[in-house]
């Protein structure tokens, strides 16, 4: 058989070979925690939509009680205390402690549930930008 000088060329190109891989695979890499962000992202979206649907149904029912007791002019020591106390309450409140609820307070928790929504966000993000770095840098 006759010499094939392959084996002579293959040093010289498998530096060439060996970077194309490493670049594949760190466009892989990246395009990979670029879906998962994504994913993270929706999944947040699709508990924040859910959020403000309950929300928004409170905030009708709310708005339809406050304009039954427009007549009204001060709230009862006991209601004040219930909605002071479950300010702090961080699962659903009932339908009995919102129809308590001043206009004040559900502004309170909304912003307090929309920090705390922008906070994981900002916080996902971060780790996402991490992980990327850290499978960027060799």
């Amino acid at each position: 058989m006759k010499d094939v000088s392959l084996p002579a060329q293959l040093p010289e190109d498998l530096p060439t070979i060996e970077k194309q891989r490493q670049e594949r695979l760190l466009a892989f890499t990246v395009a990979e925690g670029y879906l998962s962000l994504l994913m993270l992202e929706e999944t947040l979206r699709r508990e924040r939509l859910e959020q403000l649907c309950r929300h928004e149904g409170a905030l009708i029912q709310l708005s339809t009680i406050l304009s039954g007791r427009a007549g009204e002019t001060g709230r009862s020591p006991t209601t004040s205390a219930l909605s002071n106390s479950s300010l702090n309450v961080e699962e659903p409140l009932s339908w009995e402690v919102v129809d308590r609820l001043s206009e004040k307070d559900v502004e309170y928790i909304w912003q307090r549930e929309r920090r705390a929504l922008e906070e994981s966000i900002a916080a996902v993000r971060k780790r996402v930008r991490r992980l990327q770095q850290n499978k960027l840098e060799p």
